[in-house]
């Protein structure tokens, strides 16, 4: 799955759970500029990972909270 595939994905999650505006939505967004604390970074890599069927490092996340970050750490997780 290519990159933009992945982020059309992990937007989709963002504003169905925390009703933040599409618009506000971009690869290079800081989660927490966005509203999102700690728990909602929890509630976000559960639903992640449910959708994507994998399983992220918490920490790895928690290092970089701009969706670039999120969507290369799911990249790297998802079988080739």
């Amino acid at each position: 799955m290519d990159k933009s595939k992945i982020f059309s994905k992990v937007s989709a999650i963002i504003v169905a759970e925390f009703g933040i505006k599409e618009d506000k939505v971009f690869l290079n967004t800081n989660l927490e500029k966005l509203g999102l604390d700690s728990l909602d970074l929890i509630l976000l890599i559960t639903k992640i990972e449910e959708e994507f069927q994998i399983g992220l490092n918490d920490r790895k996340v928690q290092e970089n909270y701009e969706i670039q970050h999120i969507v290369n750490l799911i990249e790297k997780e998802l079988p080739k």
